[in-house]
């Protein structure tokens, strides 16, 4: 069942656009909740729901789920924190970045 999701996903995250059945099955397949997703840029409380009921869903916000799955499908748990940061890019404590200079330019420091 799992290789048959796995070839479902990857068909429904090339596709140019997603149906509201197919977005509803492409959150579960990443296990992001409804509720999340609502709080996305693009989107509230009543139009996710409404989207996977079949109501129209902008292009933009279809091509942002699809880069969601594509990178969860890679096991990238960076994706997790970049949803963290499109829902509040106020609540990342980024902490003190250091550069240095090394001589032939600039560089983070370690």
């Amino acid at each position: 069942m799992d290789q048959l999701h796995h070839v479902i996903d990857k068909n429904l995250a090339n596709r140019p656009h997603l149906a509201g059945t197919e977005l509803q099955f492409l959150r579960r397949e990443i296990g992001l909740p409804q509720a999340k997703l609502t709080e996305l840029p693009g989107s509230t409380e009543q139009t996710v729901p409404l989207w996977e009921r079949g109501h129209c869903m902008p292009k933009a916000y279809g091509r942002l789920i699809r880069a969601i799955y594509l990178k969860s499908f890679d096991r990238n748990v960076k994706i997790r924190e970049m949803i963290d940061w499109l829902i509040d890019p106020h609540n990342t404590d980024y902490g003190r970045i250091v550069f240095e200079d090394t001589g032939s330019g600039w560089r983070k420091a370690t």
